[in-house]
């Protein structure tokens, strides 16, 4: 058995846990390497960051010089109180932290304002002005795994595909050209300050117990086989411009 004086043990227990300022990531690696800076003229290179299975980020580097210099910093343990490898548990950043959050809430942000709050009245998401939202349905059930002898995965962020729905300042855009999109509910309205347009390759059917189409500008709708409308009341405003003036009402 190995025995250890008073002091040795001491010195080993002090130095097992520290403090330190997050210089520079390197995030090509399974387990994802930094720089720290620990105490004065101590640089700790390749300390490998253990992320929580399902979440992983790469923190910004540091910011500002001199007394203003503001950085991410991780507090990461010595194993056995050898200062010769250690493991970063936990980074956070204070410059970006969100804060002010109610008992119970949850929430996942970056430094740009992006943010997936999980609220007591909800969820929301919600980005910059200049940021857009997408979500995507891939083209095939492949893990998006890197090619190499390490393995991982891979962004699927940008990667091509077929299903989509993009969110931005400019326009709602919704693709779907394998299935079909429905809305089953009580009330369902539309209110455009342009151009409606409504067109399909094939049937229309627009059926309720009053169907009401407004728009300040065109309202146009366009099918290559038939449009059927049915109601009691058939409103539109301006009047339906394609493929006859006003929809036909049929049984």
């Amino acid at each position: 058995m190995r025995h250890s004086t008073s002091r040795t043990s001491a010195d080993r227990h002090a130095s097992g846990m520290s403090r330190s300022v997050v210089e520079q990531v390197d995030d090509s690696k399974l387990w994802q390497e930094g720089t720290h800076s620990v105490f004065a003229n101590e640089q700790q290179d390749t300390i490998e960051h253990v992320h929580p299975y399902g979440f992983t980020s790469v923190v910004q580097p540091p910011t500002g010089g001199g007394v203003a210099r503001k950085a991410a910093e991780a507090i990461f343990s010595f194993l056995g109180g050898g200062r010769s490898h250690g493991i970063a548990m936990l980074i956070g950043d204070r410059r970006y932290r969100l804060y002010g959050l109610a008992n119970g809430e949850v929430s996942l942000h970056d430094d740009q304002g992006q943010q997936v709050h999980f609220k007591r009245n909800g969820i929301w998401g919600s980005v910059p002005n200049s940021k857009q939202i997408v979500l995507q349905v891939m083209d095939d059930d492949a893990l998006p795994q890197a090619q190499n002898a390490q393995g991982g995965q891979v962004q699927q962020a940008g990667r091509p595909a077929q299903i989509n729905l993009t969110l931005d300042k400019n326009q709602f855009t919704l693709n779907h050209p394998n299935g079909a999109v429905n809305f089953n509910c009580k009330t369902f309205g539309v209110n455009a300050s342009s151009d409606i347009k409504l067109i399909s390759a094939a049937n229309m059917l627009v059926r309720g117990v009053a169907a009401i189409l407004y728009a300040t500008g065109s309202a146009f709708i366009n099918a290559a086989t038939s449009i059927n409308a049915k109601s009691p009341v058939n409103l539109t405003s301006p009047d339906w411009t394609s493929p006859a003036a006003d929809p036909p009402i049929t049984d």
